[in-house]
């Protein structure tokens, strides 16, 4: 909820988009021309991952596009900063989940999207932080 309230605050004077925070149930029978998940991903078993993958597909707009902020496997040194981070903020039940951890290295990331009907594409997101950030734009 935290990030939806930094995006409405950011984002609140463009006239033609919506931050909401749900799910992909909540939101079925909608039509969106873009759809963002937000660090979230990772925390879904791989059958999971593509059942939310898929009815995000069934909700794009033609000409839609998916955008997934989610975390590589490499470098090495940066995914076991990022998993021990995250498994103290799902322990400490900051981050929603039940703890357990579910990081695709960047290949089976873009395999996953494309069983689910995307094409994706990769962009790294060099950053100072320690951190391996990686954004999947999917069309």
């Amino acid at each position: 909820a935290a990030k939806i309230d930094v995006a409405k605050r950011v984002g609140g004077h463009l006239r033609n988009v919506e931050f909401r925070l749900g799910s992909a149930e909540a939101a079925a029978g909608e039509t969106f021309a873009a759809i963002l998940l937000l660090d979230v991903i990772y925390l879904l078993p791989r059958e999971a991952k593509l059942d939310i993958l898929r009815r995000c597909r069934a909700m794009l707009a033609p000409g839609g596009i998916l955008l997934i902020k989610t975390n590589d496997t490499k470098p090495a040194w940066k995914y076991w900063v990022m998993r021990l981070q995250e498994k103290a903020m799902t322990g400490a039940g900051l981050t929603l989940g039940t703890g357990n951890l579910h990081f695709l290295p960047q290949a089976e990331q873009a395999a996953l999207l494309s069983e689910a009907g995307f094409v994706p594409e990769a962009v790294a997101l060099p950053h100072w932080s320690p951190y391996p950030h990686l954004l999947f734009m999917a069309r």
